[in-house]
């Protein structure tokens, strides 16, 4: 039988600690208001608020373009000697990225353009100067029988931005393009060259105008980005629009994105214990452990639920449709109306178990916290092997609410909010 193992959690302390040091290089002074804009993206994209370290690497990679690109210092010159092909990017489209990865054999400078292709390909133009200075040469979106446009000739007369094409918003002729360039371009290639590129901006019909000239879409931020990163940071999470675990539960638990986005506001603002932050966000992305997930991968492993021991093991199983599980939420529903001062016909449902949030039913931030710890119990009795305890789970509750009690030196708000929830531990008085 395949054991499961609750990982620890890192202490609040030691969160709080490594966010400082990483916002306070990310950021590098910029206003709080940033910060806070990009804590509330993360959390409507089913996060918890907290830095993402991948996106922070990336973002602080990325932010060494602008530098190549910008910077005048000795090293700049000793990467042109090494890399003369890395000079040449601000030129030309994502597919010269590949070019770029293929010749560059420094870890650094590999992952940096990596990146930074990744997310070029996915930024879209925001201004017709940026659509202007968007390169033909060496772009997937702009193709000519289904390949990118890749002539030497064109690039060796330093032409390659859409911009290069037009005047006064109107295309060069062909003998007008020939003239002003010294090419040699014949009807069809010219006519090829304008279908594609046409074919492209049909595609941004709305955009403005800026009185600055503009990059390539995306370098334009990066440039812009003098000090840190942030910009480039929160750029990313916008851009991360494919959301796996929301998608699992609209799926298996039938709901909407609302409910979904609003059960993340609603986890911070019960508690900062980490612990309980990891089991909510596991049962939202629908990867927390059972047996029925480890029994894929290890044949040993029963996939039978570790308290009933009749049905499949899954998460929506093991917090609500097994019956001793479904007992015990009755059980704690029971003691609430029968203790709490303030709870009238207070039942448990699916939605507000799983997700802090139901309809019919109102709760508080206590209430909230209550429904974490009682997940958070009945988890780590199934990875134990111990059988629900409600009496096991208030004693529990009791030991919570005295340390806090300390923590929070028994303070009006602290004894106002708790307030309702005193008669719970009478039998423990």
């Amino acid at each position: 039988m395949h054991k499961l193992i609750s990982l620890p959690s890192p202490s609040q302390k030691l969160i709080n600690k490594l966010n400082t040091i990483f916002y306070d290089f990310l950021w590098d002074g910029k206003p709080d208001k940033i910060k806070r804009s990009v804590s509330k993206l993360k959390l409507i994209k089913g996060g918890l608020g907290m830095l993402d370290l991948k996106t922070f690497d990336e973002a602080l990679k990325i932010r060494w373009v602008g530098k190549l690109l910008e910077s005048e210092a000795s090293w700049k010159t000793n990467i042109d000697k090494i890399y003369p092909m890395l000079s040449e990017f601000s030129k030309f489209g994502d597919e010269f990225g590949k070019k770029i990865l293929n010749n560059v054999k420094n870890p650094f400078w590999k992952d940096t353009f990596k990146y930074y292709y990744t997310y070029f390909k996915k930024y879209t133009c925001k201004t017709l100067n940026e659509l202007d200075a968007t390169s033909f040469l060496f772009n997937s979106n702009i193709t000519v029988g289904n390949k990118p446009i890749t002539s030497k000739h064109m690039s060796n007369k330093d032409l390659y931005h859409i911009g290069q094409l037009k005047e006064n918003d109107r295309y060069l002729t062909l003998d007008e393009l020939n003239t002003k360039f010294t090419i040699n371009l014949n009807f069809l290639q010219y006519r090829s060259l304008l279908g594609a590129i046409k074919t492209y901006t049909s595609k941004f019909q709305n955009l403005k105008s800026k009185s600055t000239l503009e990059k390539q879409p995306f370098l334009n931020l990066i440039i812009s980005c003098k000090k840190g990163a942030a910009r480039i940071y929160q750029e990313i999470l916008e851009e991360t629009n494919d959301i796996t675990g929301l998608k699992k539960c609209i799926t298996k638990m039938n709901i909407n994105k609302d409910l979904w986005f609003k059960s993340f506001n609603i986890l911070k603002k019960s508690t900062k214990d980490t612990k309980l932050w990891w089991i909510q966000f596991r049962i939202l992305h629908q990867i927390l452990t059972t047996n029925r997930s480890v029994s894929k991968f290890k044949q040993e492993q029963n996939h039978l639920c570790s308290f009933c021991n009749a049905h499949s093991e899954t998460i929506q199983h093991l917090f609500w449709e097994c019956r001793k599980t479904r007992q015990f939420w009755i059980s704690l529903s029971e003691i609430i109306n029968k203790r709490a001062i303030h709870s009238h016909n207070f039942r448990f449902t699916h939605n507000l178990v799983f997700f802090g949030v139901c309809d019919t039913i109102q709760t508080d931030n206590i209430c909230n916290l209550i429904i974490l710890m009682a997940k958070f119990y009945i988890y780590r009795c199934k990875v134990q092997k111990n059988d629900l305890n409600l009496k096991v789970f208030i004693l529990e509750l009791y030991n919570r609410y005295s340390i806090e009690k300390c923590i929070k030196k028994n303070s009006l708000v602290f004894r106002t909010s708790w307030a309702p929830y005193d008669p719970l531990f009478k039998s423990l008085l």
